[in-house]
C-alpha cells in the first residue's frame, strides 16, 4: 500500500499559509483604516464672504492701511472716537483674520 508523500501536503499548506496571512494583514489594515483616517470633516467651514467690524485706530490719511484697524465683536460705539472714520464693516484677511481685507467691497462707519 502506498501512502501519500506528506512534504507535497506541507508544501501546499505553507502556501496556503502565507496567502491566509498576507489576507488577515490586509484586513486588519481595511479595518483599522477605515475607523482612524477622517474621509469628510463634517465641522462647518467659515463663510470666506462674512464680514466682521474693524474699528480704526488711526489718524486721518490712514483709512486704508489694514494695520490701523483691530477686530470688535459687535457694531463699534462711535461716540468717543476722535477721527470721521470710526469702524468698516468688512471681510477678514485670509492670512490675518484681525485685520481687514480692504481690497474687498467693505461698508465705512462714520462717526456723526
Amino acid at each position: 500500500m502506498l501512502m501519500p508523500d506528506p512534504s507535497k501536503h506541507v508544501f501546499k499548506f505553507l502556501i496556503m499559509k502565507k496567502y491566509i496571512v498576507a489576507f488577515a494583514l490586509l484586513l486588519i489594515v481595511g479595518v483599522t483604516t477605515a475607523f482612524t483616517v477622517r474621509i469628510n470633516d463634517k465641522a462647518p467651514k467659515q463663510d470666506p464672504t462674512a464680514q466682521e467690524w474693524f474699528i480704526f485706530n488711526g489718524v486721518a490719511g490712514q483709512e486704508n492701511d489694514a494695520t490701523k484697524y483691530s477686530f470688535v465683536a459687535m457694531d463699534p460705539d462711535c461716540d468717543n472716537i476722535g477721527t470721521k472714520r470710526c469702524a468698516v464693516f468688512a471681510t477678514p484677511q485670509t492670512a490675518n483674520p484681525t485685520r481687514p481685507n480692504l481690497g474687498l467691497p467693505y461698508t465705512p462707519h462714520t462717526k456723526q
